[in-house]
């Protein structure tokens, strides 16, 4: 009879102790990064985010905050459904030319924020893209 509550301790023990660490692994893979979060605002406000950190980061005044802001949205607005057509597109070509069009729709975007830009907030503003850049080649490494 000791055997066998020992065996049962034992097993029990060892069960809990998975069980544990499963949830704390599930716990870790579910916490929304800043990057994820983003994916359920509407157009309006992840502009309205993004131009408010321009602002913040940068020093726009109220003016150029409101361009950013309208440059973000037609931006976003257009690549929304860019972005559906490239994970739907099972061929390389039709993602290759959704992901032109993305690139054409992110220079434009570019275009008219450099041109609002006091040289200063320019100097800041590629230094942002490029530690962004660098950010995310690092997580891609990871992944």
């Amino acid at each position: 009879m000791k055997k066998l509550i020992l065996t049962t301790a034992f097993f029990s023990a060892f069960t809990l102790a998975g069980l544990a660490q499963n949830n704390l692994n599930t716990n870790t893979t579910t916490d929304a990064t800043p990057k994820k979060a983003g994916k359920d605002l509407t157009p309006e406000q992840a502009a309205q985010r993004q131009s408010t950190r321009a602002a913040d980061e940068l020093g726009l005044s109220a003016e150029q905050k409101q361009k950013f802001y309208d440059a973000s949205l037609v931006r976003i607005t257009a690549n929304r459904p860019l972005k559906q057509q490239a994970e739907a597109a099972t061929d390389k070509g039709s993602k290759k030319s959704v992901h032109q069009q993305m690139k054409a729709n992110r220079d434009t975007f570019e275009n008219n924020v450099n041109a609002m830009l006091t040289p200063e907030q320019k100097t800041k503003w590629e230094a942002q893209k490029t530690k962004a850049k660098a950010n995310k080649e690092s997580e891609d490494h990871l992944d």
